[in-house]
């Protein structure tokens, strides 16, 4: 069976879960996945994320990776970054990823989800603009750890305005649902990273949303 088609200014949701260890086992030992895993990342924490991205983009919609995010070259400096590029359908997409959730997992959001999505929206449509090679369309890709945090975000999607899906119709969103039993992929996604965050904070400092 055919993957599915991309279609630009749509919601999907994409479970990893319901991928097979054995295709993710087998992406694990791509060329390109290792490439990108150890290859610097020029935030610095978010290269496990990434490597999630493109193994489900690639297993669900057969993505290849064009770009990684130190190779993606723009018209100017110091703008928002695109953390990779690939192909699908033989056409050029460019991808942002984020971790969507809050460390401690069990306090609430300290920023509203709709917010949050629209500014990584502006975000990613400002990559766009100011890319050398453009892109056929872009992709925010979503990662989350819990059905709550899930459905936040699926809400606050279809909360936006017929003006502000306007604005940002090239753009799909995909949201990933990455269970803590899925183990390793989920540790490197959200923990490694939150508990390296969280040696730097007081006790009193609030939790943040995670979002790179």
């Amino acid at each position: 069976m055919a993957n599915p088609s991309l279609k630009r200014g749509i919601i999907i949701i994409l479970v990893p879960h319901e991928l097979s260890l054995a295709e993710l086992g087998r992406m694990a030992k791509d060329p390109l996945v290792q490439e990108m895993r150890n290859t610097p990342n020029a935030c610095g924490t978010s290269v496990e994320s990434e490597v999630a991205s493109y193994q489900l983009l690639n297993i669900k919609y057969e993505a290849n990776l064009r770009q990684i995010e130190n190779e993606i070259k723009y018209k100017e400096q110091g703008g928002p970054m695109l953390d990779y590029t690939c192909y699908i359908e033989d056409k050029i997409w460019g991808v942002s990823v984020t971790r969507g959730g809050v460390y401690p997992p069990s306090q609430n959001y300290r920023k509203e989800p709709k917010e949050f999505l629209i500014k990584k929206l502006k975000d990613l449509r400002k990559d766009a603009q100011n890319l050398e090679t453009p892109c056929f369309g872009q992709i925010l890709h979503v990662l989350v750890e819990t059905e709550d945090i899930k459905s936040e975000f699926e809400s606050a999607y279809g909360n936006l305005t017929e003006e502000e899906k306007k604005d940002y119709k090239d753009i799909i969103v995909i949201i990933s649902l990455v269970l803590p039993v899925q183990g390793e992929m989920s540790n490197k996604i959200f923990h490694e990273r939150s508990q390296k965050k969280s040696k730097k904070k007081s006790k009193e400092e609030p939790s943040t949303l995670l979002a790179t």
